[in-house]
């Protein structure tokens, strides 16, 4: 018995879920990388070095050409390239290699402990549901990047929860069918690096992007000379066969990926910039309430073009550089301290918010249902409380352990 749901566990994880499907995408990039470089150091960089030695192997009468004797443009060629390809490569396996970012395993996600008081929660609401509301106020704007969680249901406002990862997502994080689990910042599943794109390898496929298209133009314009001798009138098949096509292929092929890849880059640019993902862009464009929804989640995310690119790159000293420049838990958008915070009753008990005083309801749901909570999981200290300072952290604590659950009175201890 237990050896089966620990089959059933290592079947469902992201990381036993390997196929040929799965690998020959990355595979095909990796190798389509190694032959450019190959190819270009073979036919581009080795002739121009091979020249500039007192005893040249590559006889001019073989190739049907000269290599060009030029010092500095053979160490700029060779430099030039390999820093590139080098960059790419790194981008690459850096975007396959790390994880995109899950929810953490924290109690504010596994049970909703927000602590919003009911009037903000209540303001909020009020916002979330009335498209002609002014959002652009400063007071509605520092209101809302205050709150912990702004993306909620359709239906009812209420928090989003995922059955398959049983736990609450925070903003911007959506359920993964192939990856098994919700990422944060979800951009797009992508077969190419066999990953998720999400909030913590967005930046290495962005770097990937960037420098796949900045070597591909170095490509071009460095192999031109080459490219065009290859139609010269053919002296040695052999030589025609093994090193002419295909450089005829790599500059071909580099022109292609150039425009594709451009403007595939363009594209994610301008969701850096705008501070949206692919999945976010795509709401933008349905009905009129969804657009109000994701307005008002926007403005928590938006930091203005030059700071959502920072957001996203870090500081400018590693914009160019394929390093990490967060931590996991900065892709929930939810302040940390809020996160680390303890919900631990004083018998030792996790207060759970699906247990709602208010509903008159058994609070147990089936697993596979979306458990009601009660947002408002604050406590408004009463008169006499109120000379206690606002930095120290009140909790909620049941003062008896009554096993009726709805029957739980709460009252306001100090740590």
């Amino acid at each position: 018995m237990c050896n089966s749901a620990q089959d059933n566990e290592a079947k469902n994880s992201p990381k036993s879920n390997l196929s040929l499907s799965v690998v020959l995408p990355p595979l095909a990039v990796a190798l389509l990388m190694l032959a450019v470089y190959v190819i270009y150091s073979m036919n581009v960089i080795y002739p121009r070095i091979d020249a500039l030695s007192p005893n040249p192997s590559l006889d001019p009468s073989f190739i049907g050409y000269t290599p060009t004797k030029n010092l500095t443009e053979t160490v700029l060629f060779t430099i030039g390239f390999n820093i590139l390809f080098i960059l790419c490569l790194i981008s690459f396996l850096r975007s396959i290699v790390t994880p995109p970012g899950s929810i953490p395993n924290l109690l504010i996600w596994k049970e909703a402990a927000f602590k919003i008081d009911p009037r903000d929660e209540e303001r909020f609401r009020n916002i979330l549901n009335d498209e002609s509301f002014d959002i652009t106020q400063p007071d509605v704007v520092e209101f809302i990047m205050t709150l912990p969680v702004v993306e909620r249901k359709k239906k009812d406002t209420q928090y989003r929860f995922c059955a398959q990862c049983e736990s609450y997502k925070p903003d911007r994080t959506h359920h993964c069918r192939i990856c098994k689990q919700c990422i944060l910042r979800m951009d797009h599943h992508c077969p190419w690096i066999a990953n998720c794109v999400g909030f913590m390898n967005y930046k290495f496929f962005l770097l990937f992007l960037i420098y796949t298209v900045l070597a591909c133009l170095y490509v071009v314009l460095t192999s031109f000379g080459r490219f065009y001798l290859a139609f010269r009138p053919v002296v040695h098949v052999g030589y025609f066969l093994l090193h002419d096509i295909p450089i005829i292929i790599v500059f071909i092929t580099c022109v292609i990926l150039f425009f594709a890849v451009g403007i595939f880059l363009s594209f994610h640019l301008y969701l850096t910039g705008a501070a949206m993902s692919t999945i976010e862009l795509r709401e933008k464009k349905n009905v009129q309430e969804t657009k109000h929804r994701f307005n008002v989640a926007h403005m928590k995310f938006d930091r203005g073009f030059c700071g959502n690119i920072e957001h996203v790159f870090g500081p400018p000293y590693m914009w160019l550089f394929p390093i990490q420049p967060h931590t996991e838990i900065e892709g929930t958008y939810c302040p940390i301290p809020m996160q680390y915070e303890s919900s631990v009753t004083t018998d030792g008990r996790r207060f759970n918010p699906n247990n709602n005083p208010s509903s008159g309801e058994n609070s147990q749901t089936s697993s596979n249902a979306t458990p009601p909570i009660s947002p408002n999981l604050i406590a408004q200290p009463p008169n006499d409380q109120a000379s206690h300072s606002s930095d120290t952290p009140l909790l909620l604590a049941p003062t008896t352990l009554d096993p009726t659950p709805n029957n739980h009175t709460m009252e306001i201890r100090n740590v």
